[in-house]
């Protein structure tokens, strides 16, 4: 029987993704315009492809990011003004994020039978300040919440913080289901704590998604988390597999 639920953040209980385009539209124009080059989309393709390299690493510092595209393009990177970049994107990220319509009601539902956890990666560099903290009233609802990659902890995929978290919440990993959006994060890094992963590709995040043969149950809202209920989720089976 599943005593705990487990959540991601960010695009699993409240929608960013048109407050990251944004983001991410002001910054590479930041750049191509500092780097003076004229080739845009040559510009883009590196840039992607470095921004790729430290998804793939869990590392979410934009100045961090941004300084190894200025050495890409053989220039010296003024630090202090990365820095500043980097506040004015969190704080667009942060002003254009809001909660799913549903994420509310299946939280306050889910609590009176269930443990509430959330995993979520720190966003930015080291000590910078989470735009979970908008929202107590998300937040207030949990009974353990780990911020991963920051204060000695490692960012998932790493199986620590999903650890960490059943730990406080006194649950095995048998015992719990973890629901998130990012596959290589949040699918990886449960399986590898030992907990069944709920794949949220919510309906209403325009994003692209990874096209990989995942064996995981999926979901498009966070609404079959009650109308199916955790147990009906395909995670019994699944559970057999792991």
């Amino acid at each position: 029987m599943i005593k705990a639920v487990l959540f991601d953040f960010g695009q699993t209980l409240v929608d960013s993704s048109a407050a990251f385009r944004n983001a991410e539209k002001t910054a590479q124009r930041n750049i191509l315009t500092d780097l003076q080059l004229t080739d845009a989309e040559g510009f883009l393709a590196e840039y992607r492809r470095i921004r790729r390299q430290f998804k793939d690493r869990s590392e979410a510092s934009r100045v961090r990011i941004w300084s190894e595209v200025y050495t890409h393009f053989g220039r010296g990177v003024n630090v202090e003004q990365l820095k500043a970049w980097e506040a004015d994107y969190w704080r667009t990220v942060a002003d254009g994020t809001s909660p799913f319509p549903e994420t509310m009601r299946v939280l306050e539902a889910l609590r009176k039978q269930y443990r509430l956890g959330m995993v979520t990666n720190a966003q930015g560099a080291e000590g910078c300040r989470h735009r979970l903290g908008d929202w107590p009233q998300i937040t207030d609802l949990f009974a353990s919440l780990i911020i991963a990659g920051q204060d000695g902890m490692p960012a998932k995929p790493a199986r620590e913080p999903f650890d960490a978290c059943l730990a406080a919440l006194c649950v095995p990993p048998d015992k719990a289901i973890f629901v998130g959006d990012d596959y290589h994060a949040d699918m990886e890094g449960a399986i590898a704590a030992g907990i069944s992963p709920i794949w949220l590709k919510h309906h209403l995040a325009k994003r692209n998604w990874p096209d990989v043969a995942a064996n995981v149950p999926v979901i498009t809202n966070l609404s079959p988390l009650l109308g199916i209920g955790v147990e009906g989720l395909g995670v019994a089976s699944l559970r057999a597999e792991l």
